[in-house]
């Protein structure tokens, strides 16, 4: 159920005729297509800072339509499905899509005129959803308010995220996670009849091109003397006496290395579920080595050896490993930061 603008139903029966997809366009409140218009309409934005593409927009429908005809656009989805040619890693089903447009009748009785958006995004969007995936939407709603709510829609949750654009563009400007850039650089529009989300996924992905900030050379102290500090846990710990607290350390090292790794790489955090795989695809050395430290099976001294040998393959680019005898350069305190008042403190003793 992507915005299509351009695109016309197809005639199951005879696929040389097209139909105008007008029923399609007027449950999502969308402008109906005909041959000869913009297949590319979008409008401008109250967000300045988020510029997308300009272009005429057609006259549309006005409210959504009834929930009898979202059951039927529902049972068409299956001959009138057409991906963009820029979309093909989202991966869809007829379920999903079933989901998506009894959530939209659902927001519209509850909102009304307040509702602006339906934005969706997470593994079902991006084609890894496990067994146990939920669905993740955004919910764009004219009201300056906020709310988080999960539901269950025909046995799958839906996680719902409830804002104004303004919020959404202030969390895209903001993230340093990567993971609001991720959602909306690579979502997919719902519902947008006034064509809002176009400028945000286009902010979101400026940033998430940019990619994380870089370590800077006075941080880099930090993750090297934090895995140094680690790998001294790790040695001081037996493991045949402790070994639930020598595979904890171990785990939190390999992890904290996965991560200081991206960010040298210049790289957005990925989930952890799927950490590994990706990591062994564009680091195959350091992916193999810590999959080998993390691998139960393999002689505790030689998974120790591989989480030595793999914090020295991940801080060489930024010093290496911590010595034990390290110091930093003075810096001046800030003359805003006062010494602080100590308050009186008085002990009162009862007999």
């Amino acid at each position: 159920m992507y915005t299509i603008f351009g695109s016309r139903f197809k005639n199951p029966k005879n696929t040389s005729k097209n139909y105008p997809a007008v029923p399609f366009m007027r449950f999502f409140n969308l402008p109906p297509t005909h041959p000869g218009t913009n297949s590319s309409t979008t409008s401008a934005t109250t967000l300045s800072e988020a510029k997308g593409p300009k272009s005429k927009q057609s006259s549309a429908f006005t409210g959504a339509s009834s929930i009898g005809i979202a059951v039927d656009i529902v049972t068409r989805l299956s001959y009138f499905w057409k991906k963009p040619s820029s979309m093909k890693k989202t991966v869809v089903s007829k379920s999903n899509d079933a989901i998506y447009a009894k959530l939209l009748v659902k927001l519209t009785q509850e909102f009304g005129d307040d509702l602006l958006g339906l934005f969706a995004y997470g593994s079902r969007i991006y084609g890894n959803a496990g067994p146990h995936s939920d669905m993740d939407v955004d919910v764009l709603i004219k009201s300056p308010r906020t709310c988080r709510r999960n539901i269950v829609i025909d046995g799958l949750e839906v996680e719902i995220f409830i804002h104004p654009p303004s919020h959404i563009c202030h969390n895209i400007k903001n993230d340093t996670t990567g993971i609001i850039l991720r959602c909306y650089a690579f979502g997919r529009i719902i519902y947008d009849p006034q064509n809002i989300i176009p400028p945000l996924q286009h902010l979101a992905k400026i940033r998430w091109d940019q990619g994380p900030p870089p370590i800077e050379a006075k941080d880099a102290w930090q993750p090297r003397y934090e895995i140094a500090d680690l790998l001294r846990d790790l040695e001081d710990i037996d493991y045949t006496s402790n070994e639930s607290t020598a595979h904890f350390l171990l785990v939190k090292l390999i992890e904290r290395l996965v991560r200081i790794q991206e960010r040298i790489c210049h790289r957005w955090p990925e989930k952890l579920k799927r950490c590994f795989e990706d990591w062994e695809s564009w680091d195959p050395y350091g992916g193999h080595l810590g999959k080998t430290a993390l691998n139960s099976n393999v002689k505790w001294s030689d998974r120790l050896c591989c989480a030595h040998e793999l914090a020295v393959h991940v801080l060489g680019p930024i010093g290496g490993i911590m010595p034990t005898e390290w110091s930093l350069d003075w810096e001046e305190i800030p003359s805003k930061h006062e010494a602080p008042i100590i308050p009186k403190i008085e002990v009162f003793i009862t007999s």
